[in-house]
Parts: structure tokens; sequence; C-alpha cells
């Protein structure tokens, strides 16, 4: 999943959105370049992350289209 400049997650953190209400964990995140794997909750999401999620495919489609 990409964090759109602008969106909704943008600044919040990955336990902040919800990730477990929709059943789906996020196993790493793409920034700068590199690769953040196994991020803590407290991780502060920003603009143009891309977020490697793990979960249903019908939950992670659900949790992507919410924000």
């Amino acid at each position: 999943m990409y964090i759109a400049p602008g969106g909704s997650y943008v600044g919040r953190t990955i336990g902040d959105v919800g990730l477990r209400q929709y059943g789906v964990e996020v196993m790493a995140i793409g920034r700068d370049g590199g690769q953040q794997f196994l991020p803590a909750r407290d991780e502060t999401l920003r603009p143009l992350n891309v977020l490697v999620m793990i979960g249903p495919p019908a939950q992670r489609s659900a949790f992507c289209g919410a924000g």
C-alpha cells in the first residue's frame, strides 16, 4: 500500500490506523530508498511510504480502501 501525500494515514502511527480491526499486519515499510522490516506500532507513516502487509486479501483491500 502506497501512502499518498495528503492522505488520511500521513502523520499517524501504525497502531493508530486500525490495522487489527482489518486483520492485517505491516511486515515492512519502504521509504527513502530502503526498507524497514517489522516496524513498531509507534512508527509514524510518512508520505510516499510503501507498506508491505500480510493478511487475507479481502481485509487488505478493505484497509487500503479506508485510507
